[in-house]
């Protein structure tokens, strides 16, 4: 037997304890022991207490009076031992061996697998296991609503948009994410664009001229020297083939009034910029490049428009005139590469009409040169009564898109709403359709501005831009992205942003399938400071806060079935469902949808 005496409270209650000698126990495989000294007060799951009975002397055996050293007990040594205590483990002291051990802390606790893209993550059996994807975790307040994404049998024309607001997300690779990055605010333009770089980075630029690289987790690395010039405008940034420029950037230089390119290396340095005088009152609002690496971009300013040509280092091969051009802040511009010898611009003419009091208005025009400067073709697009705004001009499979927007009365008393104008043309630009579309408002004064568009992974098309909304507390804009098919048949349309006024500008593709756009929140009113941001979603607009369900592991690929009178859709309860386009919506050369059947 051996006798344990434990004092408790301050009542000095004496309590004795009879039990085995061999009631002291080992470590454990799964504890791993710190030896201690000779004094000190034993721990046991939380409760202190001081223990003393018959111990072995140094030598293995009790002292020469056969008493207990009750005054010389052992010490707890654990916080010594072990300064750091790992995650899903607690401390334990052993007064017969005065050593320290680990053991396994309680099943339940929270911990931290160290994988980015989990949550939940708890304590299980000693060992920290990690909790679901980071993206199946309702939010504390609760999951953001699906909204309206523009399924025919759920969408109706004028109903009240959700605005899907920035929230905390962590960032992973495959997360989706609302976050801000910022110059300080000290700049009071807007304007940004995107890139994919060989390295896996999204590349992003910024005024003044900045590039910085963001990893696949969004987190910003490294950050390239801003221009010489402070850029007022960022309009196009886009990766070269080869050679030591990978990216070439436009805009305009605010220092000097003109037009201006930038060559940037890999990393980020800028290896030139080109900003001559004849590009005064210039703006350089649209940029693509060749096989061979050579720079084109559409340049339009006071009563001119032109194609800019410019080799991979920086030198200025020549230009392409395209007559009268309209500087004006109510149109964007486009440009793509249709072949290795011919390239197709929209723009705004100043070849234009007269409208009521005396307003002269520029025409939307799309055309078409080859490179040594010869007109293939050129369309007017629009009403010839009507204000045409010319818009982002984008490559489809059946031919080209132009999305812009198309006033009848420019003069006409408010609320009034002003719908896009989707424009699809032939290679041969006859117009295959002109669809008008009005998209969900939560206001009725409100005007879209489609900023800019880029193709998609199944041959569709991405409009990426902003609405801005007429209140009575002042006007406010919200970004969107508005997904087409391969016939420029609206598919869902997301609206997304905050408190203040967002402006989405420009949008890649990931690999895996995943959005990432980047836009510029006022954050200090009119004239005031910018800040720029990154908004991920997946390939069907959602982002973080919005419940993913079954979508979360699925690729666009998944939900194709190959019907051109169908939507290619994922419901996060239902997995792929395939939704009728309407009745009359173009699927093919004289082709139109009738109860999802192409005829």
């Amino acid at each position: 037997m051996r006798v344990k005496t434990r004092i408790l409270g301050a009542l000095g209650a004496v309590v004795i304890v009879f039990g085995m000698a061999s009631c002291a126990t080992s470590a454990s495989d799964d504890e791993i022991s710190a030896g201690g000294d000779d004094r000190g007060q034993a721990q046991t799951d939380g409760v202190s207490v001081l223990d003393v009975g018959v111990f072995p002397d140094a030598a293995g055996a009790p002292d020469a009076a056969g008493q207990p050293d009750a005054l010389m007990p052992c010490g707890n040594q654990c916080t010594a031992a072990f300064a750091t205590v790992p995650q899903c483990k607690v401390t334990s002291w052993d007064i017969k061996t005065c050593t320290c051990s680990l053991r396994p802390a309680g099943d339940g606790g929270a911990c931290d697998d160290g994988e980015a893209c989990t949550a939940g993550d708890h304590c299980q059996a000693g060992v920290c296991v990690g909790g679901g994807p980071d993206y199946a975790v309702e939010p504390a307040d609760g999951w953001s609503e699906e909204g309206n994404p523009l399924l025919p049998q759920a969408w109706e024309p004028g109903a009240p948009a959700v605005i899907y607001r920035p929230t905390d997300c962590r960032l992973c690779d495959n997360s989706r994410a609302f976050l801000r990055f910022s110059r300080n605010g000290e700049f009071s333009v807007a304007g940004a664009n995107i890139a994919q770089g060989d390295d896996g980075n999204t590349w992003v630029l910024s005024a003044p001229g900045y590039l910085t690289a963001y990893d696949p987790s969004l987190s910003p690395g490294s950050a390239g020297p801003a221009s010489k010039q402070k850029i007022h405008l960022a309009r196009g940034l886009e990766r070269l083939p080869h050679g030591p420029t990978r990216f070439v950037a436009a805009g305009v230089s605010l220092s000097l009034g003109r037009g201006w390119l930038a060559g940037y290396a890999a990393t980020g340095e800028i290896q030139w910029e080109l900003s001559p005088q004849a590009w005064s009152n210039l703006l350089v609002l649209g940029l693509t490049t060749a096989a061979d690496g050579t720079i084109y971009g559409l340049a339009c300013g006071a009563a001119r428009a032109t194609i800019l040509m410019v080799s991979p280092d920086g030198a200025l091969i020549g230009e392409i005139a395209l007559g009268a051009g309209r500087d004006t802040t109510t149109s964007t511009y486009g440009i793509v590469l249709t072949s290795e010898s011919d390239i197709v611009v929209s723009y705004g003419s100043d070849d234009s009409v007269r409208l009521q009091k005396g307003q002269s208005w520029p025409r939307a025009v799309a055309a078409r040169y080859t490179f040594e400067g010869e007109l293939a073709w050129a369309r007017e697009l629009g009403d010839p009564q009507h204000q045409t705004a010319g818009g982002p001009l984008v490559a489809l499979p059946t031919g080209y898109l132009v999305v812009g927007i198309e006033e009848p009365d420019l003069f006409a008393p408010t609320p009034r709403v002003v719908p896009f104008t989707l424009w699809h043309l032939r290679p041969s630009g006859e117009i295959l359709s002109a669809q008008t579309f009005t998209p969900p408002w939560t206001v009725e004064r409100q005007r879209p501005f489609p900023y800019n568009a880029i193709e998609t992974p199944d041959g569709g098309a991405l409009v990426i831009g902003y609405m801005q909304r007429l209140l009575e507390e002042g006007p406010t804009m919200d970004s969107f992205l508005l997904k087409l098919d391969s016939w420029a048949n609206p598919e869902w349309m997301r609206f997304y942003g905050g408190p203040l006024s967002d402006q989405l500008v420009d949008a890649v593709f990931q690999d895996n399938g995943t959005i990432t756009a980047v836009g510029a929140v006022v954050t200090s009113g009119i004239g005031g400071g910018i800040d720029r941001f990154i908004l991920r979603t997946d390939f069907w607009g959602r982002t973080c806060g919005m419940r993913l369900g079954v979508c979360a592991e699925m690729a666009w690929q998944d939900c194709e079935d190959g019907n051109p009178c169908t939507i290619n859709w994922c419901d996060p309860d239902a997995g792929c469902t395939h939704p009728a386009l309407p009745d009359g919506s173009p699927c093919g050369e004289g082709l139109t949808c009738q109860g999802a059947v192409c005829k």
